[in-house]
């Protein structure tokens, strides 16, 4: 650039570097196409420019057919747009200068879209109800975004049934997992029902959507029948686990036995037929709160255990220490003779097999222990 005296053209002077004469650009660099803006939600609209003081934005919903102006602003490169409820899968972003002469638009285009989610239990077709409390498995599948969690419920449960979900589950990009425990209802054998789940979630403009979906719940039960509570069985004697099930047909049940009332299981069978009979040999795990589980063999439900403990003895071991020796011999001799506590259980004591707690079971200890007679009498 040089500037002079018009008259003589001195004195003068000029730049003392180049410059540029450029044509005004803008180039939209976001959304430039396959992004999906959730409805109501935040968004960056992001451009490169030269040479342009200020511009106009528009969008279009139909592939750059009409556009709707957002709003007129300087052209610094980013503008924060709060997307409106239009959905479509054919926007387009444009950016011009204010006279229109210099124009960008998305390359390709983008989504509008609105908050959506899929809920789904698992198993999803048919689920067996067991008579006592019964665990299903109930997840998200989220198609966009979410600014809360998913709140769940459950309707058309069994007369008397509640259920309870153990936790929200959590918003999108997690498909994530809650609990719904069906508690014990009053029902029969074989009934069906349909119950929906449905899940409840809030978008960013507080609009409620609700997705549910169905699962059948089928009753069906397993009872233990035998040992039911009370019993007495003898370490090394055959005795019979009977059961009964109630519209449930399964080929397989699966056995098991607890020494603690139910806080760790033991293996009895697994498999065996769901003929609701099982001959056990008493093992050697003598206890007083004894518990028998029978359940389906594929799965564990239906399932069921004794209502009550029972006990497993060791014939002879008067006293419940888990061995015959002269210890009980004493024992014997102090709840004849002194009115100490008896055996536990009584049959403990009943060596000889005769119905009876008396001096002949003493006796009968007695040579065992010194003469090397049989073991106790079971």
């Amino acid at each position: 650039m040089k500037i002079s005296d018009a008259s003589d053209g001195d004195p003068y002077d000029k730049g003392n570097g180049y410059f540029t004469i450029a044509e005004p650009s803008l180039v939209v660099t976001s959304p430039d196409g396959g992004e999906a803006f959730i409805m109501d939600s935040t968004y960056e609209i992001t451009w490169c420019w030269s040479c342009v003081e200020s511009v106009k934005i528009e969008y279009s919903t139909d592939g750059g057919t009409n556009f709707t102006v957002v709003d007129t602003t300087e052209s610094n490169g980013s503008y924060s747009w709060q997307v409106p409820d239009t959905p479509s899968d054919s926007c387009r972003m444009r950016i011009c200068d204010i006279d229109g002469a210099t124009c960008d638009t998305s390359d390709s285009n983008f989504s509008i879209v609105r908050p959506d989610f899929n809920i789904d239990a698992h198993p999803d077709t048919q689920c067996v109800y067991a008579g006592a409390d019964t665990n299903y498995h109930v997840w998200l599948t989220s198609l966009y975004g979410f600014n809360s969690p998913c709140t769940l419920s459950v309707s058309n449960l069994p007369p008397g049934a509640t259920g309870v979900f153990d936790e929200p589950i959590i918003e999108y990009p997690y498909a994530d997992t809650s609990t719904l425990t069906i508690a014990t209802a009053d029902t029969t054998p074989g009934d069906e029902y349909t119950l929906t789940i449905t899940g409840t979630q809030m978008t960013k403009g507080e609009n409620g959507i609700e997705r549910s979906t169905q699962v059948i719940l089928v009753v069906t039960r397993i009872v233990v029948t035998s040992p039911n509570g009370g019993e007495n069985w003898c370490i090394g004697k055959t005795q019979e686990i009977t059961w009964r099930s109630e519209g449930f047909s399964g080929s397989f049940v699966k056995i098991e036995y607890s020494t603690n009332v139910g806080t760790s299981w033991l293996p009895i069978v697994d498999p065996t037929a769901n003929d609701g009979s099982y001959l056990w040999t008493i093992p050697d795990t003598p206890s007083e709160s004894c518990l028998v589980r029978v359940s389906d063999a594929e799965d564990g439900d239906p399932y069921d255990q004794s209502d009550d403990s029972f006990t497993i003895f060791l014939a002879g071991d008067a006293s419940a220490d888990g061995k015959v020796d002269v210890g009980d011999v004493l024992y014997l001799i102090n709840y004849l003779f002194i009115n100490g506590p008896a055996p536990i259980p009584l049959q403990a004591g009943d060596v000889n097999l005769d119905g009876v707690v008396d001096i002949a079971d003493m006796i009968y200890l007695l040579n065992y222990i010194f003469l090397n007679w049989p073991p106790p009498l079971c």
